[in-house]
């Protein structure tokens, strides 16, 4: 039996991917997984072989290199056909061995990129061996190939507008950036709605809300399912849930001026989402009833069947390249396993 090795962060990389090995049509029993333990990995991947990986913020590069140790021993467990990743910090660490392997190796970037590559695709596709890809065709090129993309599959529709009675607001999980501006600009919107807080790690307890870390994420798409509107942060993985519950998610993007982000790839997401009709884009402190009736109006729809994604037919490996990217990796490289 053939075996892939999916690799990826947390979040919305792994809600990514997750959704992306559907549209590779690669049976759940050829799917290995590689990536934090967390309640998002443990819904997302039932039934699926999993490897836990530590957590590795952006640019921390002690957990980027214990993951490289991680790698190692997973590659060498078994025979692996391919190795897919969106990233982010995992792809790094795990992607060069795989390459050292002569392992077909993928890297897809995150739709989250809507105008380039993030620092850890500009890596990767400078290394021999690595097929590179984008979810947009507005900067395809001969490195960076359109081979699908995750949102394109959904159409919006009006519906009669009703009551906001049920509000789903959720912020993702990652530590280090608090998200203040946003809490202190929809509390007082929802005023009398039935609301599931989902806070990460901003302090909320001035605000007289019943915030909550964490959801777990069938809770989340099952309120989200229900919900009348949906107000997020602009990562990929919640809007993409938000999405394919149907619902057109308000998408307030996180910005680095106010350290709320490592950079400010949620206000490109948020604009291009908004722009295909997916989402309403709108700015922490501008946020009006106004515009969680107009997002409460619409519905999406999915195709019945997501496209497959297409693959490049080869990926070169140059062998004189893997020499040198071994001298540099040194004892990293894993011996491949027999089987």
């Amino acid at each position: 039996m053939a075996s892939y090795l999916f690799v990826c962060s947390g979040g919305g990389h792994l809600s990514e991917l997750h959704t992306l090995a559907e549209q590779l049509r690669i049976p759940v029993e050829e799917q290995f997984w590689a990536t934090p333990e967390g309640g998002l990995s443990r819904s997302l991947l039932a039934g699926r072989e999993v490897a836990a990986l530590h957590e590795a913020p952006p640019r921390a590069v002690v957990p980027l290199l214990r993951n490289v140790l991680l790698g190692r021993r997973i590659l060498r467990s078994r025979r692996f056909d391919a190795v897919f990743s969106t990233g982010a910090s995992p792809a790094l660490s795990i992607l060069p061995l795989a390459v050292l392997q002569g392992i077909p190796a993928h890297y897809i970037e995150s739709a989250a990129r809507v105008d380039g590559p993030s620092f850890s695709g500009r890596i990767l596709a400078k290394l021999p061996g690595v097929a590179t890809y984008t979810q947009y065709r507005s900067w395809a090129d001969a490195r960076w190939r359109f081979g699908g993309a995750i949102f394109e599959n959904y159409h919006v529709e009006d519906v009669p507008p009703q009551p906001i009675r049920r509000a789903v607001v959720s912020v993702g999980t990652q530590d280090g950036y608090p998200f203040s501006r946003f809490f202190e600009s929809v509390v007082p919107l929802l005023e009398g709605v039935e609301v599931l807080w989902q806070t990460g790690m901003t302090d909320v307890s001035g605000l007289g809300i019943d915030g909550r870390p964490s959801v777990p994420h069938g809770e989340l798409v099952a309120a989200m399912a229900e919900a009348d509107v949906v107000i997020a942060h602009g990562g990929v993985g919640t809007a993409l849930s938000a999405i394919e519950q149907g619902r057109v998610p308000i998408l307030v993007p996180r910005r680095l001026a106010h350290g709320e982000h490592v950079d400010d790839h949620q206000v490109q997401i948020a604009a291009r989402l908004a722009e295909s009709g997916l989402a309403v884009h709108a700015e922490a402190g501008e946020l009006t009833r106004e515009i969680l009736e107009r997002a409460a109006s619409r519905r999406v729809v999915a195709a019945t069947e997501r496209p497959s994604f297409v693959l490049q037919t080869s990926v070169p490996n140059p062998r004189s390249r893997w020499r040198r990217l071994t001298s540099l990796l040194g004892g990293l490289v894993p011996r491949r396993a027999r089987g």
